[in-house]
């Protein structure tokens, strides 16, 4: 795969996570998909994207593991990013560890 490209500043985006977990959400079922990706982020301006995932999932909603797994996830040590389906919501469960999530990786960059 070519790097990416940061459309606002125009330098290109370097691996900068690899194993990223991302818990896609479906407006029907809530929490669907638990897939593995790699973060990147643009060397000027320090926006991050995860362009890809991997071809199969982790785990899915279906799975007798699911839950266990989609815990895991949450509060184990790995950032994890949340990927909504357009008009579905986060569910209640999910929201305080999403902020949680967020607050660190804004600490942790503040500085890039």
């Amino acid at each position: 795969m070519k790097q990416p490209l940061c459309v606002k500043c125009r330098k290109t985006m370097s691996c900068h996570h690899t194993g990223i977990n991302v818990i896609e959400i479906a407006r029907s079922v809530g929490p669907y998909a638990i897939f593995s990706g790699d973060l990147f982020a643009c060397t000027g301006c320090g926006y991050e994207v995860v362009p890809q995932y991997a071809d199969l999932p982790i785990a899915m909603h279906h799975h007798t593991n699911f839950e266990a797994t989609l815990h895991d996830v949450i509060y184990g040590n790995i950032r994890f990013l949340v990927s909504v389906e357009r008009g579905a919501e986060i569910p209640e469960n999910l929201k305080e560890a999403v902020e949680i999530m967020e607050r660190a990786v804004q600490s942790a960059t503040s500085g890039v």
